[in-house]
């Protein structure tokens, strides 16, 4: 699901609506992931795309039809005519914060954030800047160029903190990983 950048705030595409769900307003989102719903339970409000305006609509009531269908009632949304016009739209969250976009973007996609950081290992090596985030359905990597190009998986035991102040990847690699580069 892509995120999208505005000037003021981050949005993450959940799913679309797709289909109407009676004749007083309901609309069926399709989700893109099951974890999405929490988001809806939590954020109270949704961003539909329209023309590429982000337009808010505060969530009055949800249930889930499926695990990947959820039926939604939006405040000021009454009529099955006012529903009908959102068909087909893409449907947003805002992130607020890091600790959001860390639990719901794509591991890939959160840490495309820190291209540019240095790399440091909790041994003090220092493995270069990191230069791309190598996009892959099974594991995402970690590119780092420097005297030598390190690849380092997306995974949470290897990575231990990021650094925005100093733009610092801390990590803590496994003994000779990095003699295989």
């Amino acid at each position: 699901m892509p995120l999208v950048k505005t000037n003021d705030r981050e949005y993450l595409e959940i799913g679309y609506f797709r289909k109407l769900h009676g004749i007083k307003g309901e609309i069926e989102l399709s989700i893109g992931e099951e974890q999405f719903v929490d988001l809806l339970d939590t954020k109270g409000w949704i961003f539909v795309d329209v023309n590429g305006e982000f337009i808010p609509f505060l969530i009055k009531s949800f249930y889930e039809k499926n695990p990947v269908t959820v039926v939604v009632s939006l405040e000021d949304v009454y009529t099955y005519e006012q529903a009908e016009s959102l068909l087909k739209h893409s449907v947003y969250i805002s992130l607020d914060s890091k600790e959001e976009k860390e639990e719901f973007l794509p591991q890939d996609e959160y840490y495309e954030q820190f291209v540019g950081y240095k790399g440091i290992t909790v041994q003090d090596t220092v493995l270069g800047v990191l230069t791309k985030v190598e996009k892959s359905s099974t594991n995402p990597l970690l590119v780092f160029e420097g005297e030598k190009n390190v690849s380092v998986p997306i995974y949470s035991d290897f990575i231990k903190e990021v650094n925005t102040e100093k733009k610092e990847i801390l990590l803590d690699l496994p003994p000779g990983y990095l003699e295989v580069f």
